[in-house]
């Protein structure tokens, strides 16, 4: 048997829909304008229809969804999350029926004994008389949950990426024990006033490793200490060559 979508008018002058955005929907329709049904089909089955790239089929729903036309829901089926689609409930081809009267062919609703349809295609016939589970029907397949799961895992992922990258001011214990622990040369009450004055910023930055900036604290102090000495010893050795100098005269 020769399987097809149903295009109703109210879908291209009422919805403004055209090319693969108005197959897409037209499909879920057919599943779902029952208000009962929905579509629970593979992207891989929805790009074939389209004639587009499992991506391709994605944004075309994302786009549906954002301009409201569809909604997506999820189902757990032993242990894993599925994607299921449904029309809203403003634009079910079924709420204007009679106002926008339509052939037996342009009607997925109307007679189905003169235009037969498999169960896969008419959400007017009773799925759950039908029943599958994921691994047989090609409509369960993984692909759209997997592209919903890989992007709440990246969610995640940067999520805990900000959490260890954002700062956390230090105490003051916590900065003296960390000048003891690497014999640094920090004044470290210094330290943590002058920063807690200015809010914890390096310039105009916020401050991302406190631990470092007391390292580059104790690094121009030390230097500072050594240019100090080195200005005394020469000053020591011109006074000893005066004196010299002096004594033998």
């Amino acid at each position: 048997m020769d399987k097809y979508i149903a295009i109703q008018e109210f879908m291209v002058t009422d919805l403004h829909l055209s090319g693969n955005e108005l197959i897409a929907y037209a499909m879920i329709h057919g599943f779902s304008k029952d208000g009962i049904n929905d579509f629970h089909g593979s992207i891989n089955y929805l790009a074939s229809w389209c004639g587009v790239t499992e991506r391709g089929a994605t944004k075309i729903l994302k786009r549906l969804e954002e301009k409201n036309l569809i909604k997506k829901n999820y189902v757990i089926i032993s242990g894993r999350r599925y994607c299921k689609y449904m029309v809203t409930g403003e634009q079910s081809s079924c709420h204007n029926l009679n106002k926008v009267p339509m052939t037996p062919e342009q009607s997925s609703c109307h007679n189905l004994n003169k235009v037969p349809m498999t169960p896969e295609q008419s959400s007017c016939r009773n799925l759950n008389k039908v029943p599958m589970t994921p691994e047989q029907s090609s409509y369960n397949n993984k692909i759209d949950n997997k592209v919903d799961n890989k992007k709440d895992i990246k969610r995640k992922e940067i999520y805990k990426e900000k959490l260890q990258k954002r700062f956390v001011k230090p105490t003051l214990e916590q900065v003296k024990q960390y000048v003891f622990e690497n014999s640094l040369n920090v004044d470290c009450e210094y330290f943590y006033d002058y920063y807690q004055s200015n809010g914890w910023t390096v310039g105009k930055n916020h401050m991302k490793d406190w631990k470092a900036t007391v390292r580059n604290w104790s690094r121009r102090n030390q230097k500072n200490v050594v240019t100090k000495k080195s200005d005394i010893e020469e000053w020591l050795e011109i006074g000893a060559r005066l004196d010299e100098q002096e004594r033998n005269k």
